[in-house]
């Protein structure tokens, strides 16, 4: 068939290139599952995609023909601009990788894991480590931001927390550093002050280490790294935040002052790496191509009819499979909106272009001349009146996103409100992020986008929906969806024994 050898069948026919779903392809790939992964669009990664600032800005706001309103921005006058030629705005536009969903990779996570064992890293991702995880405490007429504290040593000397609560805070800290993962549930040296951590809640939990609420906060919210509060009632739940404070703080061991790393020149880079990964296995990968019919036998999918889009005319194929790996667009039926309280949820998120650093004024003077260029700073939802928190990542050029001396901004949440993008107020809900930030140049700010999740399982007729993409600035929940896609798809959970990068081992 033309130049693309499609063969009569395959293990899984995977439907879109957002990072789910090239992950899996990758991975998948790797451990020798023969793979097809189809794009309908012309474009890898989708939501996990990055973007120049002429892509984004005609993306999200109207530009007039002939016109060329980023060219202010690389020169102040009208004489320095008349200068310019095509290929030097070509060039500087260029230099800007900007992500339509910016996330973090916790250092010692599973995704760094996948993306060490199966050679993308060094091979064709560099990372980058993001200099700072802050949290933001409701203190004052313009709050407090502070650095967050994950270990006994850190909680003594954090701002966040009065005299008597570091001791708490402390005493938690060393009991979560001390537990056994080996240990049966109930054992012992795992009970804190005889509280049995495989049969209460966090919220338990949390009263009996005395901790305040704003404690509570930072560790539920800014170290476990949790979106909700409905982790507070789940029992049994302790041993698997346990797990997750140490996941930060091991990533935080990798590079000293945040646990998270960001590959360089953009987000956009992994779906593409993991499509390579998956090629370089015998996958076969088609852009601009869509699914006509999907096939079954006996109530499990069987096989896909599409059409593939080639400057030469249309092709249409058909070939079997015993699995389907979906984004949600493809098949609107099997899944539904995320909902609270009786409403669908809707991802806000606006990205911001600075021409400084942060720059809030609790950060003392010595502090801010240290302020990273690259951090993610958290607002919990309790911290600004909120039912969810609100996300902050900020990224320099350090990290080839941007030409100096911008710096972009991404701020992120659930809206609480019934608004519509016709209301140019619409993200009115994300100023406490604005706040933070200080003086804006630009901000581009994307729809309200509503979230869905899979109807079933999939295990049934084998057909496996990933799920769209939280406000978190970090990939937990997206991890969390592979692994656990993996694990209805092969029988078998996904483990990786792999050490990762650290700040001794970037080229």
């Amino acid at each position: 068939m033309g130049d693309m050898d499609i063969s009569d069948s395959y293990d899984y026919v995977i439907l879109g290139t957002g990072l789910t779903e090239s992950a899996l392809s990758g991975y998948l790939g790797s451990q020798g599952k023969r793979i097809i992964h189809i794009e309908k669009s012309s474009q890898y990664g989708a939501d996990a995609a990055s973007v120049n600032i002429e892509t984004l800005w005609r993306m999200l706001e109207p530009v007039p023909a002939g016109e060329q309103p980023w060219v202010e921005w690389m020169h102040p006058t009208k004489e320095q601009r008349s200068e310019l030629t095509e290929e030097k705005i070509r060039h500087w536009v260029n230099k800007w990788n900007i992500d339509l969903l910016p996330k973090f990779l916790m250092a010692d996570g599973v995704l760094t894991k996948i993306i060490v064992a199966t050679n993308l890293y060094p091979n064709y991702v560099q990372f980058g480590p993001v200099e700072g995880s802050y949290v933001y405490k409701n203190e004052g007429q313009a709050g407090r931001v502070s650095k967050v504290p994950s270990t006994a040593v850190e909680a003594m000397s954090s701002d966040l927390m009065g005299f008597f609560e570091k001791r708490r805070a402390k005493a938690f800290l060393d009991f979560v550093g001390t537990y056994q993962d080996d240990a049966p549930p109930g054992a012992p040296e795992n009970l804190f002050r005889g509280l049995d951590l495989s049969k209460c809640t966090m919220k338990d939990l949390y009263e009996k280490a005395g901790l305040e609420s704003a404690t509570r906060d930072f560790i539920g919210h800014s170290l476990a790294l949790y979106t909700s509060e409905d982790y507070l009632t789940q029992p049994g739940l302790p041993m698997e935040a346990i797990q997750r404070i140490r996941l930060y703080v091991n990533s935080m061991s990798k590079f000293g002052n945040s646990p998270y790393i960001y590959p360089r020149y953009g987000i956009g880079d992994l779906p593409q790496s993991f499509c390579r990964l998956s090629a370089v296995h015998g996958g076969t990968f088609l852009l601009e191509t869509d699914v006509d019919e999907v096939m079954y036998e006996d109530g499990k999918v069987s096989g896909i009819k599409a059409t593939w889009h080639t400057p030469n005319g249309d092709m249409k194929f058909s070939t079997k499979t015993s699995a389907i790996i979906a984004e949600p667009s493809y098949f609107e039926s099997r899944v539904k909106p995320v909902e609270e309280r009786g409403k669908p949820l809707r991802l806000l998120r606006t990205v911001c272009i600075l021409d400084h650093p942060i720059a809030h004024p609790s950060l003392k003077p010595k502090e801010k001349e240290s302020t990273p260029s690259t951090l993610q700073l958290i607002i919990p939802y309790s911290q600004c009146g909120r039912r969810h928190d609100i996300y902050v990542a900020v990224f320099s050029s350090q990290l080839g996103v941007c030409p100096e001396p911008y710096y972009i901004a991404f701020v992120s949440t659930i809206a609480e409100r019934d608004i519509s993008a016709s209301d140019p107020n619409f993200d009115a809900e994300l100023q406490p992020g604005y706040k933070v930030l200080g003086s804006i140049k630009k901000k581009f700010k994307f729809p309200p986008k509503p979230l869905f999740e899979p109807v079933d399982n999939g295990t049934s007729d084998r057909i496996f929906m990933t799920k769209t993409y939280d406000p978190a600035t970090h990939w937990e929940s997206t991890v969390a969806d592979i692994m656990d896609i993996y694990s209805r798809a092969e029988g078998k959970e996904l483990k990786i024994e792999q050490s990762t990068p650290d700040a001794n081992s970037q080229p």
